[in-house]
């Protein structure tokens, strides 16, 4: 089905976007609000009408170097934003106030992330310092900290599971219930360079992607260990993929995201061919692509690769999807041509792109 087809509302640009390419987007988990971080410096947060996808502006971060991460707390009054220049902020839009720095690393911090050490809430950053913070946003110093082993490049939290990868291809696993301890490390089930960590909703695994277009759905249980596996996605024409095993494409681009939904526990996928694919982890299948075309109001002439999608982001009730398309740099120089604009999207979830399917 195409997106923009006579029963289905054109997907909506986030007018003003921002001036330079996205690193990362998060819905609010409780209210109608969108924050996008990007590499002029800004965290821009958007309030979103669940019924027109209409959006205005409601507020914004000022950082001194690229915004790299974003992630918002539990009731969704505040956020905290992260960058290149080696602070992370804390924003309440109950105050109205500017976002004050609760954190800072030796070198650009690349994620952060809102969770809760023994009931409390705490930040914690991770950067190309190779360090993981954790901080309680009242002291000026972390209450402890993770050597990894080498600048992290992903992170994520879920209930007691936290998850990071770091550039050796290394993904370490923390019991949050004794947060100063690296419970287990190993190499990444796939063979390229780790691009993105996003832990089950339930807490009890993680899907890691790669820069050669595959995903790896790892449980954190050594008793379910037999229930990992790895497929190929964001591979030449993936509308072409019925189904993640028996995938024989050799076009290969970076799966830059990973996004699971509330409403049935399936995700969403976006890569570097500017496309769009739905999965369904527990049956192993593919649920709905939207390649280049659909995406691009119907254009006959939009072919992969298109401008990539950095990152996507289900609303709170699973009823909308944030998307990005921005050049990732993941050709390089050579790969950044002027097609390739930055421009933030807001999709109207259908029922067949996350429900699953009938046994």
């Amino acid at each position: 089905m195409n997106v923009l087809n006579a029963s289905k509302p054109p997907d909506v640009l986030v007018q003003p976007g921002p001036d330079d390419s996205v690193s990362k987007l998060a819905f609010n988990p409780v209210a109608d609000y969108l924050a996008v971080a990007s590499w002029d410096n800004q965290v821009r947060i958007y309030e979103v009408s669940p019924n027109t996808g209409q959006v205005q502006g409601k507020a914004s971060v000022q950082h001194d170097g690229p915004a790299l991460g974003l992630s918002w707390s539990k009731d969704g009054t505040k956020l905290l934003t992260c960058s290149a220049d080696k602070s992370a902020k804390l924003l309440d839009l109950q105050t109205g106030q500017p976002a004050q720095q609760i954190a800072a690393h030796d070198a650009p911090i690349s994620c952060v992330k809102w969770i809760e050490v023994n009931g409390q809430p705490v930040a914690v950053t991770a950067g190309w310092d190779k360090m993981v913070k954790y901080w309680d946003m009242r002291q000026s110093s972390p209450m402890a900290q993770l050597q990894a082993t080498e600048r992290v490049y992903a992170l994520d939290a879920m209930n007691d599971l936290m998850v990071f990868g770091t550039a050796d291809r290394q993904i370490s696993i923390v019991d949050l219930k004794n947060p100063g301890v690296i419970k287990s490390a190993k190499e990444s089930p796939l063979k390229m360079q780790t691009r993105v960590i996003t832990a089950f909703p339930a807490g009890d695994g993680y899907a890691v992607g790669s820069v050669e277009g595959r995903v790896a759905i790892q449980y954190a249980d050594e008793k379910n260990q037999s229930q990992n596996f790895s497929f190929k996605c964001h591979r030449g024409d993936p509308v072409a993929n019925a189904s993640i095993r028996g995938q024989t494409d050799t076009a290969v681009y970076s799966v830059n995201a990973i996004e699971f939904n509330r409403a049935h526990g399936t995700f969403v996928t976006a890569g570097s061919d500017g496309t769009l694919s739905f999965w369904d982890k527990d049956q192993r299948t593919r649920l709905k692509t939207y390649n280049t075309k659909d995406l691009q109001n119907g254009d006959a002439n939009q072919k992969i690769p298109a401008t990539p999608i950095v990152d996507a982001s289900f609303s709170k009730d699973s009823n909308l999807l944030a998307y990005a398309f921005s050049y990732d740099w993941s050709k390089g120089y050579t790969g950044a041509v002027p097609t390739n604009k930055t421009q933030v999207m807001l999709h109207q979830v259908l029922p067949d792109e996350i429900k699953p399917k009938k046994k």
